[in-house]
């Protein structure tokens, strides 16, 4: 019985760490995306302005 309980702990324990990892990862995506977007902007910017001349 007490291992049991203690296996559940340990268990709520590893699925809270993941979930936090997995966050982490969430957000380290999204920055990578916006990092991208902002950087398609700015050569499309570029390159419009190129074209103009």
């Amino acid at each position: 019985m007490l291992q049991n309980k203690m296996l559940l702990t340990e268990n709520r324990r590893l699925r809270l760490e993941n979930n936090e990892l997995n966050i982490d990862k969430m957000r380290r995506m999204r920055l990578k995306e916006t990092r991208l977007k902002e950087k398609i902007t700015l050569y499309k910017t570029k390159m419009s302005t190129n074209n103009k001349v």
